[in-house]
């Protein structure tokens, strides 16, 4: 539920005279806010699946990317800028990685 929604039926909730309405309402709230707590709980969940496959991702990135350098990140020397590599240097006559 919006934020103005709940704002609108909170105040409706208040001016209501009979007291079956106001239960009614209220049971309506209730089961409208335990489904945003499901939902908030399934996001937390996701976004926790999420992170962890960045993490793995990123450490699959910097394997791949020592593999193809050589073994040395660039912070490994500081200063120095990575030399450009050749399409020789990576791969061989077949086009297979060296």
């Amino acid at each position: 539920m919006a934020r103005k929604d709940f704002e609108d039926f909170i105040t409706k909730l208040g001016s209501m005279e009979k007291i079956e309405d106001v239960r009614a309402g209220l049971v309506e709230m209730k089961d409208t806010i335990l489904k945003d707590y499901d939902s908030y709980d399934q996001l937390n969940t996701d976004n926790e699946k999420y992170k962890k496959d960045n993490e793995s991702l990123r450490e699959n990135n910097m394997k791949l990317f020592l593999h193809v350098t050589g073994g040395k990140k660039p912070e490994d020397e500081p200063g120095a800028k990575p030399e450009k590599m050749k399409y020789e240097d990576l791969f061989n006559e077949k086009g297979e990685l060296k």
